[in-house]
């Protein structure tokens, strides 16, 4: 009953308040009546009765304020007004009020795109129902491979089965291997991503076009159905809705389209490296389900209610064991069950970049709220009349720093509704910028959404309290009598007041420093990383992804005269220089690898489990073409063939990693070759390549031929030496063609844009900090001259009196400098400091450059010093500038 009563006084007092006070003058009126009745009673005069009852009763609009202060709502009105009057003097000062809320805005803007992406990273790279419940499922084997893997079929099948209310499963198998889809209006190379019974309807995810796969659609005969990513359907079918029923073959089997997926859509463990890409039924023969040892699936689960991961695990392994270790086994495993939830594994992958992100941010919106706080601290000075009129006639400190705290407030509501408007166009530009690798729906679709708007709403709120706090408590550090006795422009800052300006400015500049010495810091790797030789000469190199569809070509040596006839076509066309094949291509972002083991002849081999070394199949030619140079022995030749022994080409670090010192021609080794344990005999050796990244010492590689019959199922790579790249990819496509028109042929670009592009995430990294850090760089420009100019106006009476009594201008000038440039060496002290503490945090992100550079710190504080001191020469040359007559004269 009580809060009821609560509720309809809180309504009445807001929503009907005029009635309110009229009910409040009815009864003030009434009861002086009454009290004037009764002293009348008591014998005085009816005008004695009426001034002795107002003495009794008080003064009346006192008594009326007193009432309202305990009414219910009275927060809520003493706000209004608040607002209101901050709104005033918001308009009141256009000019300040415009630099406080753009500096504002820029600081929020900054915060609200790094909320932008970071949600384009992780939640929406989640694009299903209740995300937060899936979690994927991988094995270990802690005692032979402590490298997570995927899981068998038999316990998948297992879990299926058996798992109960721990949660629903589903699997996926993707090949490495692309395949040849031909329907469309040319051949492509595209990646079939088989799927298990139930696995979209897991995931919360239906087809934007057409239907799910049926039941009938996993028999065990064998399956026709087929949906197509959004991006696939755009290429083969000009996003036709026709497109469902149509017929594609892949690898010359038969399909029909029964579906569309989404734009949005990815499995969860996809990545734009594998697109386009389809999906089919997952069956399972008989030999599969017994194959224990075959990791080869990607399992996740939807978790049950009150589930835990942890919980998950211990059961999921209680399940699987009798599989993974059946009774009367010799090696007996110890398997290893982790469930992660997708989430998890998605903020560990932007750990370092989302921290990186939002600690730039975050310095910038500091370096904002400084600024503003001290244009605040500047105004608030010629506010202080004003302020000790109203401390004067009865107004608790409280309640001045609350009405101050509210117009900082509204001020950075304003800033928040710019600031949002500046996010848009950020994140518009944010998207351009970003990598072909980033080109996902994900981050196509970046934008502000409801939650992002609601943080940075927030966001903003908050930054007009932390900027406003300081002037409203220093503006109320006041003493009356001085105040009153001044006038508003001859109040001079106090010391205190001058301290928190300079912290301001010390705040600015320390931060910008940090932030310049990560860009610096960024921007010298850079350099550096871009000035690394690969290994191999990328000028005038054009590559193609090529596929001789296995289906055309069964037999291997099929396979490999038809790319060796293309070779040759391509070798004859004008302008090319030399032409050859290889799988993987280096640089391409794409792991090749074989298992080495313990073997006798080899040092720093692992003695209990395999090493895995770079592995590269290629044709004749390839060395020269690429221009990696022969160190000892021969190179491929067409005598080397599937009737010849086995042989192998090896990279110096190879060599120095397993013969140290020695000649490896004419040594033999074992790899672990799928399905086989060939004995591979060296024949040469060559310089070592860059194979994954630019910053990575080169790893041991091992080279075997083409032309060898047991790697000729490979999907590869065309390298084609030529003056004129770009008019020769349209020849190359036309001598492949000619050779198999099926052949599909993707990923035409230069050799230098495949480094460029392994570089593209340092090269955004360095992009988004560089344009945080230059706008921290203006912001302190600003409020350095800002806090400058103001510093003068104040001390305008007091520079005239010194040049009147005959101080030279130049004293004046270095003075005014002098200042600033104290305040200045104490935030790069700071700055720098600070540096040293942070800069470590980007170490992984650096190549060739220690975070604690001396040259690079020295660089930048006197960069930042030299641009402060420029900041506060033109405001510093004013004040040398004045006619002292006229200055005493107006002040």
């Amino acid at each position: 009953m009580v809060i009821k009563a609560r509720i309809r006084s809180l309504w009445r007092n807001v929503v009907h308040r005029d009635q309110a006070d009229q009910e409040l003058d009815e009864e003030v009126r009434t009861y002086l009546e009454h009290l004037v009745m009764k002293k009348i009673g008591e014998g005085m005069r009816p005008e004695e009765a009426q001034r002795s009852a107002r003495i009794s009763f008080g003064g009346v609009e006192q008594v009326k304020e007193e009432v309202r202060a305990v009414r219910a709502g009275r927060f809520l009105e003493d706000f209004a007004r608040d607002v209101r009057y901050g709104l005033r003097q918001l308009l009141r000062n256009p000019g300040f009020s415009a630099t406080a809320i753009t500096i504002a805005a820029l600081g929020i803007a900054a915060t609200c795109v790094v909320f932008a992406f970071a949600d384009a990273a992780t939640f929406r790279a989640l694009p299903y129902q209740n995300a937060s419940r899936l979690a994927a499922v991988t094995m270990a084997d802690l005692k032979n491979n402590p490298n997570r893997s995927g899981v068998s079929v038999p316990v998948f099948l297992n879990w299926s089965e058996h798992a109960g209310k721990i949660g629903r499963f589903a699997a996926i198998y993707s090949p490495l291997k692309s395949k040849s889809l031909a329907g469309g209006r040319e051949p492509m190379q595209v990646f079939d991503k088989q799927i298990s019974p139930g696995s979209l309807k897991l995931l919360g995810a239906s087809p934007l076009l057409g239907r799910d796969f049926l039941a009938s659609d996993y028999r065990a005969s064998g399956t026709d159905a087929v949906i197509l990513s959004y991006s696939l359907w755009q290429q083969l079918f000009h996003s036709s809705p026709g497109a469902v029923g149509r017929a594609i073959t892949l690898d010359g089997v038969g399909y029909t389209i029964v579906g569309i997926m989404p734009p949005n859509f990815l499995l969860p463990e996809s990545s734009a490296a594998m697109e386009p890409a389809c999906w089919t039924p997952l069956v399972f023969n008989a030999k599969q389900k017994s194959a224990a040892k075959d990791h080869s699936l990607t399992i996740f689960t939807r978790l049950g209610p009150g589930t835990s991961p942890e919980q998950a695990e211990v059961a999921l392994r209680a399940i699987a064991l009798p599989i993974l270790n059946p009774t009367g086994a010799r090696n007996r495993s110890e398997w290893r069950i982790q469930v992660t939830p997708l989430i998890r594994e998605l903020v560990h992958q932007w750990r370092s970049i989302l921290i990186f992100l939002f600690g730039a941010a975050g310095f910038l919106l500091a370096i904002a709220c400084a600024n503003v706080a001290n244009l605040l601290l500047a105004r608030a000075n010629g506010r202080q009349n004003e302020i000790a009129v109203r401390a004067a006639i009865g107004a608790s400190r409280g309640r001045v720093i609350r009405q101050l705290l509210t117009e900082s407030a509204a001020l950075g509501g304003v800033a928040g509704a710019l600031g949002i408007l500046l996010a848009h166009w950020g994140i518009e530009w944010e998207r351009s910028v970003l990598p072909q690798w980033f080109q996902t729906a994900n981050f196509e679709q970046m934008g502000i959404d409801p939650r992002i708007l609601a943080a940075t709403v927030a966001v903003s709120f908050v930054v007009g309290i932390v900027f406003g706090l300081a002037p409203a408590i220093h503006v109320t550090r006041i003493d009356l009598v001085e105040s009153l006795k001044q006038s508003s422009t001859s109040v001079s800052l106090s010391k205190g007041r001058w301290n928190a300006q300079g912290v301001a400015v010390v705040v600015e500049i320390a931060f910008s420093l940090v932030l310049l010495t990560g860009v610096a810091l960024m921007l010298r790797s850079f350099l550096k990383l871009e000035a690394v030789h690969p290994g191999f000469d990328p000028d005038q190199m054009l590559t193609m992804r090529v596929l001789m569809p296995k289906y055309r070509y069964p037999k291997p040596e099929d396979q490999i005269a038809a790319y060796q006839q293309v070779i040759q076509k391509i070798r004859v066309l004008p302008g090319v220089t030399d032409a050859a094949f290889v799988t993987p291509l280096p640089m391409a972002g794409i792991n090749g690898t074989v298992g080495l083991p313990a073997q006798p002849g080899m040092s720093n081999a692992p003695a209990n489990s395999k090493l895995g070394i770079g592995f590269h199949v290629v044709s004749t030619g390839y060395f020269n073409t690429m221009g990696i140079q022969l160190l000892r022995g021969r190179l491929f030749t067409l005598q080397d063939t599937h009737d010849s022994e086995l042989v192998a080409i090896v990279d110096e670090a190879f060599v120095d990693r397993f013969w140290p010192g020695e000649d490896p021609v004419g040594k033999v080794f074992y790899p672990d070759y799928p399905k086989m344990k060939p004995v591979v005999h060296v024949v040469g050796e060559v310089d070592s390549v860059r194979d994954l990244q630019l910053w990575e010492r080169p790893r041991p590689e091992l080279y075997n031929p083409f032309t060898q019959h047991f790697f000729a199922a490979f999907a590869g790579s065309l390298v084609i030496k030529t003056r004129t790249p770009a008019s020769t990819a349209v020849a190359v496509q036309q001598a492949i063609h000619s050779v198999d028109p099926e052949a599909p042929v993707s990923r035409i670009e230069t050799m230098r844009d495949v480094l460029s592009l392994s570089l593209a995430e340092k090269r955004l990294y360095l992009w988004l900090v560089g344009v945080f850090a230059t706008l921290a760089l203006l912001l302190a420009t600003a409020g350095i001259a800002s806090t400058v100019s103001y510093a003068i106006s104040r001390r305008k009476h007091e520079i005239g009196i010194r040049m009147a009594l005959g101080a030279r201008r130049s004293s004046v000038l270095f003075l005014m400098l002098g200042q600033t440039a104290r305040l200045v060496l104490v935030g790069i002290v700071l700055g720098a400091a600070g540096s040293l503490l942070l800069t470590r945090f980007i170490s992984s992100q650096l190549y060739g450059i220690s975070p604690t550079d001396p040259l690079t710190f020295v660089s930048v504080a006197l960069f930042l010093g030299l641009v402060s001191l420029f900041a506060s020469i033109i405001p510093a040359t004013r004040a040398a500038s004045v006619d002292p007559a006229e200055t005493l004269r107006t002040t």
